[in-house]
């Protein structure tokens, strides 16, 4: 049953982190930058700020390696 937990893991962060590449270099859908400029907010993050998912993504996958 630990092993079907730990396989179940692996396939969730690969599946997710596949689901956002797709997502971020698909044409079909509107960049940041548009989404950001169409909407006008107080504020809107810097573009670099959005890097901090590449962290998230790497710790996620250390976790569910490490699991």
């Amino acid at each position: 049953m630990k092993r079907i937990l730990q396989l179940g893991n692996i396939v969730s962060v690969i599946f997710v982190i596949l689901a956002n590449a797709v997502t971020a270099t698909s044409s079909s859908l509107p960049s940041i930058n548009n989404v950001s400029e169409t909407y006008e907010t107080l504020f809107s993050p810097a573009s670099y700020a959005f890097s901090i998912w590449t962290l998230i993504f790497i710790m996620i996958a250390l976790l569910a390696m490490y699991q």
